[in-house]
């Protein structure tokens, strides 16, 4: 480098790279905010292209949360399950809770990086 036009240029250039590849590491249910980050005339910095991703990702579980009257039978639910003995529990964790697992190592569904 033989001036500071030069730095510019590779911290720019390094910027977008970062950009790059975190939005290629993304899981494919945030596409819609991918493409809205690169469709942009200009990239964002990297820290507001997280900043996008984080809200979309807030949204979305806020969108999935079950109603509060449904929340609150699932507490009564819950507490009548921990009245039972441990062996009249039923182990719904084994089947209905796996449906719901993501692999981000091998993004392949019903388990977990560590599992």
């Amino acid at each position: 480098m033989k001036c500071s036009d030069d730095s510019a240029i590779l911290k720019k250039f390094i910027e977008r790279d970062r950009i790059y590849d975190f939005l290629a590491g993304l899981n494919a249910e945030f596409d819609q905010v991918r493409i809205q980050i690169l469709g942009r005339e200009e990239l964002p910095p990297l820290n507001e292209a997280i900043s996008m991703v984080r809200a979309e990702e807030s949204r979305g579980s806020l969108m999935l949360e079950p109603s509060t009257s449904e929340g609150s039978a699932m507490v009564s639910n819950s507490s009548k399950s921990r009245s039972l003995n441990p062996e009249q529990q039923p182990d719904l964790s084994k089947t209905s809770n796996r449906d719901t697992l993501w692999c981000t190592y091998c993004k392949k569904p019903r388990h977990t990086k560590e599992r």
